[in-house]
């Protein structure tokens, strides 16, 4: 009973926390996705700009945040 009862240990909060920041990105980049693709039906390529942007930026920090946790292991 005591068994069931304890906390995550360490390596699976580890592996919990990527998962939940994978899906956390997928939706971002989901989201700007559509605004891409919506905003160059409408013409309006600023915000077409604005989401290249903010998802090329998205992607290197989480790209720069997976490599910096594989040193940790």
């Amino acid at each position: 009973m005591e068994k069931d009862m304890k906390h995550l240990d360490r390596e699976t909060e580890k592996r919990l926390n990527i998962v939940v920041k994978a899906i956390g990105t997928l939706f971002i980049l989901s989201f700007l996705t559509h605004l891409f693709i919506s905003s160059w039906r409408d013409d309006q390529y600023g915000f077409t700009l604005l989401a290249l942007i903010a998802g090329s930026a998205l992607v290197s920090i989480n790209l720069g945040r997976r490599k910096k946790g594989k040193e940790d292991y």
